[in-house]
């Protein structure tokens, strides 16, 4: 009897963990999914300066869509530094350049990207992706 009670009360453990389990993989399925579909995304990325214009506009498209639909919260800032970084990461000089040249600056690299990443918060001036529609019509 005492040996039958030890192996219901195991089965019952091993169901419980199980569920547990299968509890957390759900719960953790759409940040899965985020992760895996951002994954996907940069692996997709290919330097603007190497595509045609309208390839090129449209992975900003879908880039951009991905982030506001999947991090409204995300600031503008931090949108901008995961841009620079894809650019920085595949060594896009053209792209680069020009930003550089737009902004009268010197060469983008790996430190701007983490002075973007790090600079002081001000949401005066950095919305969240989720207000940005309403701060760019001002």
């Amino acid at each position: 009897m005492e040996k039958f009670k030890r192996i219901i009360l195991s089965r019952r453990t091993v169901v419980l963990v199980i569920s547990i389990i299968v509890l957390i993989l759900l719960g953790s399925r759409d940040y899965l999914t985020k992760q895996w579909q951002q994954f996907e995304l940069n692996r997709e990325f290919v330097c603007p300066e190497s595509q045609t214009p309208d390839k090129a506009e449209a992975y900003l498209y879908k880039f951009t869509e991905f982030y506001m639909s999947n991090y409204p919260n995300m600031t503008f800032q931090d949108f901008l530094s995961r841009r620079m970084q894809l650019l920085v990461s595949n060594n896009c000089s053209t792209t680069l350049q020009n930003l550089a040249n737009d902004n009268n600056d010197a060469l983008p690299d790996q430190n701007s990207v983490n002075e973007l990443k790090n600079a002081p918060y001000d949401k005066s001036t950095n919305p969240t992706l989720k207000e940005l529609p309403a701060y760019l019509s001002k």
